[in-house]
């Protein structure tokens, strides 16, 4: 699965909407992604939630209001007092027991809370949150009957299943059905008496999902019998489950269909099973359906059998072996263009019917993609077909369910005339991504979702790697640390972090390790080992797919395969050992480098950023594949080990300066001694091409780490961007993007307009002669690289007020508005947004109509995101009242809707207080501990860097019984990290901005 991402250059950071990749429609994320945890929206069984006063520090509160809204009309202010008054925080009083079962303990143990049935009292006969291993099925069939009309299901579930030891109850998974009847079957090559057994008593666990049937039977290990579950349940528009969305066709027509989203906890949202990945077995479906419609499967479509009237069901071919989260069904109207690939597999790609003409180029990829992936694995894709499905309502980006893959409609629509160069990156990405785990996570599959990154990880290196192959024009692999090393970078550094091989415990812990770890970490992790190693990787990962196809596997399986794979090759890097200290070590090593002659001295420590609290000391050494290039020879890279602290290397003779990390493709950052800081620095501004591009993104990413945690004075980073008026290449232009955009976030939430004035000034000159030579420009004659740049350096320059580019947007905004006359298509979001901050109330609410009318999800998100940015109050509490009605907002949108309203302090301040006034109706929107709600809790406390801000906020989250996520912890420490490098680092940069300006035009 892919989570979402997305780019800005206001947000870029761990699980936003934004980053300096995608374009604005909403794609992760992919972490890709597609990547996606699962962001399931649900309905949720909640008991109420107690919303407790805020204890912030209203000075500082009152202090950013009246700077922030001095130019607001006298209305403005009337609103926001109404909002205080009218919207004031509630006051629940509901009691302990009442908090306890909308917010159970992380980790929840037999003696401190045992599961009783609810109706009986009963003890139920199983504690522990995963499965007895006492039963295991072999197959399901699986026979539904929805009614869109009623938004409910009737349903029968028989699942074949083995006794493995001797067991009084039958334990499965189900979560949300009605349970009508369960009856036990001996299979019919049984020697038992072919005699049915009605469950006697039935047990429900509500907090682990879990029913257990009792028989008036003694079941014996390895009697073999069939299970037969009657069931019904509700269909809702909760994007999780067994689950409805809607769309409205260009004539105005609503439709609704039925779709479903598993991974990871959710097909037992849909029917009884044994939902966990190990459980593997063969699927069958027969789903009832109107005529009218027509049904999707994870397999071709067997029969159509008329039941009378407008009545039909459809019978499905098995599946091959796998898990439950890989199941999928859809009923809807779509339409599909289909192709075959050279190997023979039939590729169709659905969508409603007023898309179809957006559907070519994600076919041709797919096709190209999914033979490329054949030919790498050396495995055929072991299914007849592969279908793409654009859903209108969905998650994640993405969800490889196998041979049938479901995707948010950005994520796989593409319109050569509407669509950007990032528009259409973000859907081969995507569909590399989510084709990638047909093999890695279909074919073989973790064995607990401990071993996530096994799936995402892999997937997330596989989606550049098979860009690469499809589309090798783009060079895409020099964006490969933008998009994963900088994100895991960010989610890593803090010390709430975790291993990527992590022990999760229930529902909520799983969600929330669909992170950066599992996704962005992984595939650093995966393309450093695949860099150290070379062909010979791959022959390890072939071997480690033959040896478990069709099954399940530990991080250890494949790494004793690829180890096995490289000994004749690499016979003195214990492979098992370096990878072990990657995989269960939390953070990344910081190396220390110091030169003295011929004498290469490194040493490395854990990476964290300093705040004004004491910090988890580490002793840990990592297995670091290091390598490096010279003035000498700064093409060609030597490849060393650092297994130790610290260690001496000799070099075959004296050189100016080591470059570490050649091409960024070790995951670790670099800190040089301050004389070779100076050397590199010299040398970049001298002659920037002696450097590969990923070279000088990288050393412009360290420097400004290594300035971040105090190893380097600013003036040096200051004089190392010397050399971006020479650069032409996308990725070190983004990269200094990125470092001077978080010192200028920080200026904006110190509410320092000199010095945020001084660093614009000092960021226009440097983009100036790029803005001037690519800027607005026809882009017939340009490469893929200039377009990208292009987009970049405009959306910079407006940003940081550059008047004539303003004054551009808000013309072209104009020609749109009034003569219909058509915005590139990379220079939309640009556009719109200078008219929803620049222009005038006609122009934003002419954007809003826009969104209103328009059935393109690419233009929907984009206008989002820009009419988001307001600083208008009215419009800002407008858009929070339609996201809590849910008619024009969607749910899955809420992260672009968030990004938007936090780009200002005005919408900032704001969407904190609304967020935690109307906590409980946002969390029946959207999963408590997914995608989206860590995105808006990282968004709102991008915001703070008040100490006692922060305390509020923590004695918020702890009301509501997530003080204790990972997310959270890591997301208050942020906002600690900001609070302190504010006080010790920002005055020296505040004196630099200051005696630059005095020689800087403005």
């Amino acid at each position: 699965m892919l989570k979402m991402g997305r780019v800005s250059w206001h947000h870029a950071d761990e699980d936003e909407t934004v980053d300096l990749l995608q374009s604005t429609s909403d794609d992760d994320n992919v972490t890709s992604q597609r990547r996606v945890s699962n962001d399931n929206v649900r309905s949720l069984n909640l008991s109420p939630r107690v919303i407790q006063p805020s204890s912030g520090n209203k000075a500082l509160d009152e202090t950013k209001y009246k700077y922030s809204l001095i130019s607001v009309l006298v209305i403005g202010i009337i609103l926001i007092m109404m909002v205080n008054i009218g919207l004031g925080y509630r006051k629940c009083h509901n009691n302990e027991e009442q908090q306890q079962q909308a917010h159970p303990s992380k980790h929840i143990t037999p003696a401190q809370d045992l599961c009783m049935d609810e109706t009986t009292g009963l003890k139920f006969p199983w504690q522990k949150y995963r499965l007895p291993d006492r039963v295991e099925p072999s197959s399901y069939h699986i026979h539904l009957h929805p009614n869109f009309t009623h938004e409910d299901y009737t349903g029968q579930v028989e699942i074949n299943i083995t006794i493995i030891d001797t067991a009084e109850y039958v334990i499965l998974h189900t979560r949300g059905q009605k349970i009508l009847r369960a009856t036990l079957t001996p299979a019919e090559n049984s020697p038992e008496k072919q005699e049915s057994y009605t469950a006697t008593k039935t047990l429900f666990c509500i907090k682990n999902d879990m029913v257990a049937f009792h028989f008036n039977k003694k079941l014996k290990a390895w009697d073999k019998y069939s299970l037969l579950i009657d069931f019904s349940g509700n269909l809702t528009f909760s994007l999780g489950g067994f689950y409805l969305s809607k769309y409205k066709n260009q004539q105005g027509k609503e439709t609704v269909i039925g779709a479903t989203q598993f991974e990871p906890t959710d097909a037992r949202a849909a029917f009884p099973c044994f939902d966990e990945p190990a459980y593997k077995a063969n699927f069958s479906l027969s789903m009832v359906r109107e005529k009218e419609v027509h049904t999707l499967f994870n397999t071709p479509l067997q029969s159509t059998t008329p039941l009378g009237g407008d009545i039909e069901r459809d019978d499905f071919q098995p599946t091959v072996r796998m898990s439950t989260y890989l199941v999928a069904f859809i009923v809807s109207d779509f339409v599909k263009i289909s192709n075959r690939t050279s190997t023979g597999v039939e590729v169709s790609v659905y969508a409603s019917k007023d898309k179809l003409d957006q559907l070519n180029y994600a076919l041709h990829f797919a096709c190209k993609v999914l033979t490329y992936f054949e030919k790498l694995f050396k495995i055929p894709f072991p299914l007849p077909k592969m279908d793409l499905v654009a859903v209108p309502d969905f998650a994640a980006g993405a969800m490889e369910n196998w041979g049938l893959v479901t995707y948010r409609e950005t994520a796989l629509l593409y319109d050569p005339m509407t669509s950007s160069v990032k528009d259409k990156q973000w859907v081969a990405t995507v569909i590399a991504h989510e084709l990638s785990h047909q093999w890695f996570g279909n074919l073989v599959t973790m064995e607990w979702w401990n071993d996530l990154w096994l799936n995402e990880g892999f997937a997330s290196y596989m989606e550049f790697a098979g860009v690469n192959a499809v589309e090798p024009q783009w060079s895409i692999m020099s964006e490969f640390p933008l998009r994963h090393a900088m994100r895991a970078f960010s989610t890593d550094s803090s010390n709430f972090t975790h291993p990527i091989t992590v022990n999760v415990t229930n529902s909520k812990e799983i969600n929330e390790i669909f992170d950066n770890i599992s996704y962005s970490k992984g595939a650093c992790i995966i393309y450093m080992l695949a860099d150290l190693l070379g062909k010979v990787f791959f022959q390890g990962v072939n071997t480690y797919l033959n040896t478990y196809k069709f099954d399940n596997a530990e991080n250890s399986y494949l790494i004793q395969k690829v180890s096995i794979a490289a000994r004749k090759s690499h016979p003195d890097i214990d492979i098992q050992a370096m990878m072990k200290t990657w995989t269960t070590l939390p953070g990344f090593p910081l190396v220390d480098v110091n030169l003295n002659g011929n004498k290469l001295s490194v040493s490395q420590s854990r990476f964290l950023y300093p705040t004004s609290d004491a910090q988890v000391s580490s002793s840990s050494v990592w297995h670091i594949p290091l390598s490096y290039v010279t003035d000498n020879n700064p093409m060609h890279p030597t490849k060393v080990l650092l297994d130790a602290e610290h260690a001496v290397f000799t070099l075959p003779q004296s050189v100016q300066w080591v470059k570490l990390n050649h091409n960024q493709t070790g995951y670790y950052q670099v800190n040089y001694d301050a004389a070779m800081w100076s050397q590199l620095i010299n040398a970049l501004n001298a002659n920037p091409n002696a450097f590969s591009v990923s070279d000088r993104s990288g050393l412009i990413s360290d420097a400004f780490e290594a300035a971040r945690v105090g190893k380097l004075n600013y003036n040096e980073v200051f004089r190392l961007l010397g050399f971006i008026s020479q650069e032409k290449m996308y990725a070190p232009i983004v990269t200094a993007v990125s470092g001077l955009r978080y010192i200028g976030h920080i200026l904006k939430v110190q509410l320092d307009e000199e010095a945020r004035n001084q660093l614009s000034s000092f960021t226009k000159t440097l983009f100036e002669n790029l803005y001037e030579e690519l800027s607005w420009k026809n882009r017939s004659s340009f490469n893929r690289n200039q377009m990208k740049l292009q987009t970049t350096i405009t959306s910079v320059m407006c940003s940081v007020k550059h008047k004539p580019c303003i004054d551009e947007a808000l013309l072209r905004f104009k020609q749109w508005k009034e003569e219909e006359k058509p915005i590139p298509p990379d220079d939309v979001p640009i556009v719109f947004e200078a008219a929803s901050l620049h222009g005038t109330l006609e122009d934003w609410q002419h954007l809003w109509e826009t969104f209103i009318n328009s059935t393109d999800p690419n233009l929907k998100q984009k206008i989002l995101l820009s009419v988001a940015q307001t600083t208008r109050l009215d419009k800002i509490l407008f858009l929070q009242s339609e996201f809590l009605k849910g008619e024009t907002i969607r749910s899955q949108d809420v992260q672009t809707l968030v990004s938007g309203l936090t780009t200002n302090l005005v919408g900032g301040t704001i969407t904190w207080r609304f967020v935690k006034q109307h906590w409980d109706q946002i969390v029946e929107k959207i999963s408590i501990s997914g995608f989206a709600m860590r995105s808006i809790i990282k968004l709102c406390l991008d915001l703070i860097t008040d100490h006692g801000e922060v305390e509020a906020a923590r004695s918020f989250f702890i009301s509501k019984g997530i003080g204790e996520m990972k997310s959270v912890l890591r997301n208050l420490e942020n906002s600690e990290v900001n609070a302190y490098w504010a006080e010790t680092r920002l005055p020296e940069v505040k004196l630099w901005l200051k005696d630059q300006s005095r020689g800087t035009k403005p």
